[in-house]
């Protein structure tokens, strides 16, 4: 799973999109998971589906699971409570 993850994050950086690793939303009770800011988040699932088909990533709705939006002010932030990013960082 965290190959796909790192494809989303990948996907955030080609598109101009602010990926977060560790977001914590609503009812999550401090549980974390990737989340996506944006000011237009229809068009970035749009681009995301896009360009994760274009990967040949398998079954993309069956991966992303659950997909939740939380209003930040001005921006949104779609967030996915299934995908937690779990990178070990080697020394």
């Amino acid at each position: 799973m965290q190959e796909f993850i790192d494809k989303i994050e990948i996907i955030c950086k080609a598109c101009g999109y602010k990926f977060y690793p560790d977001y914590s939303g609503r009812g999550m009770f401090g549980r974390k998971c990737i989340g996506i800011c944006s000011d237009h988040p229809y068009q970035m699932l749009v681009d995301l589906t896009e360009h994760l088909t274009l990967m040949e990533t398998g079954n993309i709705s069956y991966q992303l699971g659950t997909i939740c939006m939380d209003d930040l002010g001005r921006q949104k932030i779609v967030y996915f409570p299934e995908l937690a990013y779990c990178r070990i960082e080697e020394f």
